[in-house]
């Protein structure tokens, strides 16, 4: 599984390759752009079908991070539909949320996350 390395407003790094949008991580360490949102008020919402594309991918924790700020939040539907399948949700800000991946990655978690990389 890849390691996400160094975080700045509007930028990460996931095993050595720079993203300039906001990016989902899968449990197999594929990387993403996160579909469809940057740059728009949209990505300060975590919405339930980017959670449910997350759990088909075998996710049962999902880290998400919340932006610089922690501005970004996760939508009510998606937090009831993640309480609903029994997925585990921790929402920290991008920094914070990097480190917690990191963490669980090391010790062989099988993880996704949604990292927001602006706010």
């Amino acid at each position: 599984m890849v390691k996400v390395g160094e975080f700045r407003w509007g930028s990460i790094e996931v095993g050595g390759k720079k993203y300039h949008s906001d990016i989902v991580i899968l449990p197999d360490g594929t990387v993403q752009n996160r579909v469809g949102i940057f740059g728009s008020l949209l990505a300060h919402t975590v919405k339930k079908e980017e959670i449910e594309r997350l759990e088909k991918t075998g996710a049962r924790l999902i880290i998400i991070g919340t932006g610089s700020s922690g501005k970004a939040h996760i939508s009510p539907e998606a937090k009831r539909y993640a309480e609903e399948a029994k997925l585990e949700l921790a929402a920290l800000p991008t920094l914070e949320a990097k480190d917690k991946l990191n963490q669980l990655i090391e010790q062989g978690q099988q993880v996704a996350a949604l990292l927001h990389i602006t706010c």
